[in-house]
């Protein structure tokens, strides 16, 4: 299964002028509206002026973990240059705690969003038309947690709506209400077998060879380990599925599922789950 990282979030608030690309003025409560400014001639500063912020003076890079200890204010996540599309993230060192900066052409739009843990994986940025309607749209996989047995990540899909971007997310209380739908167990204590089930197939564990010696199988862990990604024109996820040994152990992860996503609407359908060793 696939891991990504992120870095620390922050929240910053712009409001602009639309016509023609005008210079921009920076309030504080977070918002979706679009930024539109002039690129100057000024220098690459140390230290943002956040009250008259310029395209010219956002990084080129791609960060790096020098960039993130060297106090760097913004930092270049991830971009598709054919396209024009920049993902920035405000560091701690700007003084904010969350948020991103998307850039598309010269024109910057803000979204409350968590894009840093410890590991460090960047996010990816997609554009496509992934709803068939004739209009691309911009996807963004962030890696939202980490930790010991726990690695989430997080889709989102921009759709543009007169001079901004829509942000849609395929939330969390949906897909696990659906693994809890669609999967089961059966456990055979005595011979310490267990069959995990989905709707479309079944694989079967030796629960004492996964059990690390943690005992009886109490039931399944889900939603600890998510992953998406967009590969040959689809969007699709994998979640772990682990073998729950409540207090006795964490979880042990034998298998995961997978499944396709169709977006249409501004709406996110899981197909059914297939089980995968």
């Amino acid at each position: 299964m696939r891991y990504f990282v992120s870095f620390l979030l922050l929240s910053i608030v712009f409001s602009c002028s639309f016509a023609g690309c005008s210079n921009v003025s920076i309030d504080v409560s977070p918002t979706e509206n679009p930024i539109i400014i002039e690129p100057t001639a000024s220098p690459t500063p140390k230290n943002y002026d956040f009250d008259n912020l310029t395209v010219d003076v956002l990084p080129t890079q791609i960060a790096t973990l020098g960039d993130w200890m060297n106090n760097s204010q913004i930092l270049l996540l991830s971009q598709i240059l054919e396209e024009k599309i920049y993902l920035y993230g405000l560091s701690k060192n700007s003084g904010n705690n969350d948020g991103v900066i998307l850039r598309v052409d010269d024109c910057l739009f803000t979204f409350d969003w968590k894009y840093y843990t410890p590991r460090l994986i960047l996010p990816t940025l997609y554009y496509s038309d992934f709803d068939n309607d004739g209009t691309k749209e911009i996807a963004v996989i962030l890696y939202v947690g980490s930790g010991t047995g726990i690695s989430m990540e997080e889709l989102h899909i921009l759709e543009k709506i007169d001079n901004t971007w829509k942000d849609n997310v395929l939330s969390e209380e949906y897909y696990m209400n659906k693994l809890r739908a669609e999967l089961s167990f059966i456990y055979d204590e005595l011979n310490q077998n267990i069959t995990i089930c989905s709707k479309n197939n079944q694989l079967k564990f030796n629960a004492e060879t996964n059990s690390n010696g943690c005992g009886k199988v109490i039931g399944l862990s889900l939603g600890d380990i998510s992953n998406f990604s967009y590969a040959n024109g689809k969007l699709s996820c994998a979640f772990g599925v682990g073998l729950d040994y409540g207090k006795f152990g964490a979880p042990v992860f034998p298998c995961e599922v997978v499944a396709d996503i169709t977006y249409t609407d501004g709406e996110f359908i899981i197909n059914p789950f297939t089980l995968k060793e």
